[in-house]
């Protein structure tokens, strides 16, 4: 669990990788653009950029496809080319391999190239929850205690449609589900996810941010902290 310098610093190739799709990627979206789309964009930055190959199947998807975990989505092989439209959310959950070792992130994104507002209250509610858990981390805190504070900074009328694991996240390094002990205390050099997911189908909105997490000394580094995950920011990426 616990990532040489040399390893982290692969890591860090394979998130930089990755942030840069990502931008590469937002400039494309709009109306009338399918999802497959967007995964041939972003998937041909990463092998330019040094990327031998995905660390899973691009996870881009749009409308009523947001709602749905990978999951269920991927056991419908027509499900994953949808045509974007005007008012919908496209989710990125993304990531590629670099050197043997992976990346993983993820953003959500407003096809018009504007959030609604009840689209914007509801990213800024799931990022302000992501923000509590990265503020809180540092060594010698366990998954448990990570848990709990993220219950109790869950708004009461979102809990439902809150989707999450253990400790809201996952180990990264050789693989996206990187081996883990529950139980473990944070120590420097580990390496996982932060992403509380949000899927709401009442109201037919789904968001979804996921940050990769290195353990330091005396807390925690955001490795892909150059990729913008503010409404405003994200909007101005559509925009180029």
């Amino acid at each position: 669990m616990i990532k040489s310098e040399a390893e982290i610093e692969i890591i860090r190739k394979a998130a930089t990788i990755t942030v840069n799709g990502i931008k590469q990627c937002a400039t494309k979206i709009k109306p009338g653009v399918d999802e497959r789309y967007l995964e041939g964009i972003l998937e041909g930055d990463f092998k330019i950029n040094g990327s031998q190959r995905l660390a899973f199947g691009s996870i881009i998807k749009s409308g009523p496809n947001s709602h749905w975990p990978w999951r269920i989505l991927a056991t419908h092989y027509n499900r994953r080319n949808r045509v974007m439209e005007n008012g919908d959310l496209v989710i990125f959950d993304v990531g590629c391999e670099y050197e043997q070792y992976v990346s993983d992130i993820g953003r959500t994104f407003p096809v018009s190239g504007k959030f609604t507002d009840r689209q914007k209250e509801i990213l800024v509610m799931e990022t302000k929850i992501a923000d509590e858990i990265i503020k809180f981390l540092k060594p010698g805190i366990t998954f448990k205690e990570i848990q709990t504070l993220t219950n109790s900074i869950i708004p009461a009328d979102a809990k439902k449609y809150m989707q999450v694991g253990l400790f809201f996240g996952h180990h990264l390094g050789l693989s996206t589900g990187d081996p883990n002990i529950a139980t473990a205390e944070l120590k420097p050099g580990m390496v996982f996810t932060v992403e509380p997911w949000y899927y709401n189908h009442d109201e037919n909105i789904s968001v979804f941010t996921e940050d990769m997490i290195l353990i330091t000394e005396d807390g925690c580094e955001v490795l892909n902290a150059d990729l913008p995950r503010t409404p405003e920011d994200l909007e101005r990426l559509i925009k180029g």
